[in-house]
């Protein structure tokens, strides 16, 4: 991949990243298996009154069209708030040739969902979902016929217990009728060719799930709408005036909220589908399917036999079956395909980490941000990106690296610099162009969010005589993109900056990090300790301060998965806003004649600016990931083996600047900061607040002639 190409020789530099390495830990996979449970659980309430309301409409309305078109609509209404006013999800180009392709889906998801609703409007839900279970009988079939799909003789062996299952429900069916089988098997045809397109559709890449999924609602709506006016919008007025009393509101009412719960249930569908494997989907929809005719069976009172039991009693078996033989197919057929492939692959995916979706969640939210950052009003002969396994990052260089220094395209981004493994540059290559040509020491600053490198322009211009002064966003923050992988732990972090530090052909350098970025500094020391000449820190306080800090300061919400997430990015600019107002120092005033608890605070004089700043790089898609930061850094201990191992037994020469006037952090002790680096030296700033080595240039100097 290569970097943005800029007037700025330092945008020239490649880019590197490694793959992540690290192990799952047993509190990890306990919290993925309770994630997965809860989306479950909520596409199985969606489901179930779905199909409830989804009934009743029917009873009082006869009018499968009608309902469709309701369900069509909401979703389409849904999911154009969600991807294109509130930007959840980045939404992707209609062009029409694009759109064009992707009519076949309008069509089969259409049809599809009308059959189902004629399917319920004529036999029980129970039925219903019993038919539709057997949907894997028409995908193996279409699958053979224009994919040309070869299955083991397991995975058609399960599709006979599906369809005796189905013929035995329909022979002791109380409430059968032909029209109600025949339009769900109908609705398995349209959905089993849905699914075939999409994998002829999917080879182009056309769309992701979500912009495919809100297309073929709003194409559905539009190509039932016109069958919609032809049958039913002349009775539909008579009907709802027919019934008693505010019926007919309440049924319009159950009508559009029948399409809202759809449209909730098809998303913790796709939420689960993202972080599974297609086996697991495939089971859980088969549970999820048992569970809801369980359910309508109860809520509605259907006289059910037990030869029906029966029949759908194999009908599952059939499906479980059916996933089993499917997924040993398809790990024989991934064996058989490494074995033949080259070892040397490897080495980078060897020890892949599979991470919790509430961090891949910031990346689906913040998806476009790099985008952003490339059509807005950036210096683009000052600012380049690079791309680690943390995610792109957006850099800053107040000169560029050494002259004599000239890198290649990085033709492996998994490759780690160790090992080239690919990359054209090495590490080596590197330290001895760096240490050929360099002239300055590098100062490597990180802002601490909601502060973006713009608030480093005072910095830069200050010691860029002096330094080679190198400014980066970290991902989740500013224009720096999160990768889906990125959790903002200490090793990921620490990783990040080696990477970037990689690319820019610095070799050693002193760290300017404030608060929670202070550990990623003190991490990063402990792992290349002969690259960091030394650390500068602002209100980095001790681990048991820090998380009494959070305690008291940070929001209880952001720590809560997935929801402090999207609380997080909707109210991103209201925190920035606010935490600035805290951060930075403001002035007690005493009136005249007032007592004390009646004085009053006045803000910092910059706090305009700084919060102006903030607000420009979140308009321009900038990230501000504060919750994922909490839940990332949740429990930091310098007293437990992990987190001792990468914070402990640090090395080189450490200045921590402290601000009194930190409201924040009023409480807290900056001197007990020796227990974690006991050869640090702590000075104390009267005037300064939670950010010292950026309010105040001339202790930052002060600090740098001490450690250089």
């Amino acid at each position: 991949m290569k970097n943005r190409s800029t007037s700025n020789p330092a945008a020239a530099l490649s880019t590197t990243t490694t793959a992540a390495a690290s192990t799952t830990s047993t509190t990890t996979s306990y919290r993925a298996v309770i994630e997965t449970f809860v989306f479950f659980v909520g596409c199985l309430v969606f489901s179930i009154v779905t199909d409830a309301i989804t009934k009743n409409v029917l009873r009082q309305l006869n009018l499968p069209i009608t309902l469709t078109l309701a369900q069509f609509g909401a979703s389409t209404i849904c999911g154009l708030v969600a991807l294109h006013l509130l930007k959840l999800h980045p939404p992707q180009s209609l062009a029409w040739p694009r759109v064009q392709k992707v009519t076949p889906l309008m069509f089969f998801q259409a049809s599809g969902f009308l059959l189902s609703n004629v399917s319920v409007s004529a036999v029980a839900v129970s039925f219903m979902h019993t038919v539709k279970a057997c949907e894997s009988v028409f995908t193996a079939f279409l699958s053979y016929v224009f994919l040309k799909h070869r299955y083991s003789l397991g995975v058609y062996g399960s599709l006979l217990p599906m369809i005796l299952g189905v013929m035995l429900s329909s022979f002791t069916e109380l409430s059968f009728t032909m029209k109600g089988l025949l339009s769900g098997l109908g609705s398995n045809v349209c959905f089993s060719s849905r699914s075939v397109v999409s994998e002829l559709l999917f080879r182009e890449k056309l769309f992701d799930d979500i912009n495919l999924y809100w297309l073929m609602c709003a194409g559905a709506t539009i190509m039932v709408l016109p069958l919609w006016m032809w049958t039913d919008m002349g009775v539909l007025p008579g009907m709802l005036a027919a019934l008693e009393g505010n019926g007919g509101v309440a049924v319009l009412g159950q009508l559009f909220l029948c399409g809202v719960m759809h449209f909730i249930y098809n998303i913790f569908s796709f939420m689960i589908l993202s972080r599974t494997s297609s086996l697991t989907h495939v089971v859980l929809h088969a549970v999820r399917r048992m569970l809801v005719i369980y359910a309508s069976i109860l809520y509605f009172g259907n006289p059910v036999q037990t030869l029906n039991y029966v029949g759908m009693l194999l009908v599952f078996a059939g499906v479980f079956l059916y996933a089993h033989f499917r997924n040993a197919q398809q790990r024989s057929a991934a064996k058989a395909k490494d074995d033949s492939s080259s070892n040397n692959s490897n080495d980078s995916t060897a020890n892949a980490r599979p991470v919790s979706s509430k961090f891949a969640l910031d990346a689906w939210l913040y998806r476009n941000t790099g985008k952003a950052a490339e059509s807005s009003g950036k210096k683009d002969d000052v600012f380049q990106w690079i791309a680690t396994s943390a995610g792109t990052v957006r850099v800053l260089c107040s000169e560029p690296a050494p002259s004599s220094t000239t890198t290649d395209t990085i033709t492996n981004p998994t490759a780690t610099p160790e090992r080239g493994n690919g990359g054209i540059r090495t590490r080596s290559a590197a330290a001895a162009a760096s240490s050929a040509a360099a002239v300055k020491p590098v100062l490597v600053c990180v802002p601490d969010g909601p502060c973006v490198i713009e608030h480093f322009e005072g910095l830069v211009k200050r010691f860029q005589n002096r330094y080679r002064v190198v400014v980066f966003d970290l991902p989740g923050f500013g224009l720096s993109a999160p990768a889906p992988s990125y959790d903002h732990s200490l090793q990921k972090a620490a990783q990040c900056i080696e990477e970037v530090l990689d690319a820019l052909l610095v070799e050693r350098a002193v760290l300017n990090f404030t608060c929670i970025n202070g550990y990623y500094a003190l991490a990063f020391a402990k792992r290349c300790p002969q690259r960091v000449a030394g650390l500068v820190l602002g209100q980095t306080p001790a681990p048991a301060d820090m998380r009494a800090w959070t305690t008291r300061v940070i929001p209880r919400y952001l720590s809560i998965p997935y929801l402090g997430q999207l609380i997080s990015y909707v109210l991103r600019h209201h925190l920035a806003r606010y935490w600035l107002s805290v951060a930075l120092p403001s002035t007690k005033v005493e009136q005249q004649g007032q007592q004390n608890k009646n004085q009053q605070f006045v803000p910092h004089p910059e706090l305009a600016a700084w919060q102006s700043k903030a607000a420009a790089a979140l308009k321009k898609g900038g990230c501000n990931c504060l919750a994922s930061v909490v839940q990332g850094v949740d429990g930091i201990d310098s007293n437990t083996a992990a987190d001792a191992a990468l914070l402990t037994g640090i090395t080189a020469p450490v200045v921590l600047l402290w601000g009194l006037k930190d409201r924040s952090h009023r409480p807290t002790d900056p001197k007990n900061f020796h227990t974690l680096v006991p050869h640090a030296t702590v000075c104390l700033l009267p005037d300064q607040g939670h950010f010292p080595n950026l309010e105040n240039l001339d202790a930052l100097e002060k600090a740098l002639n001490q450690l250089l």
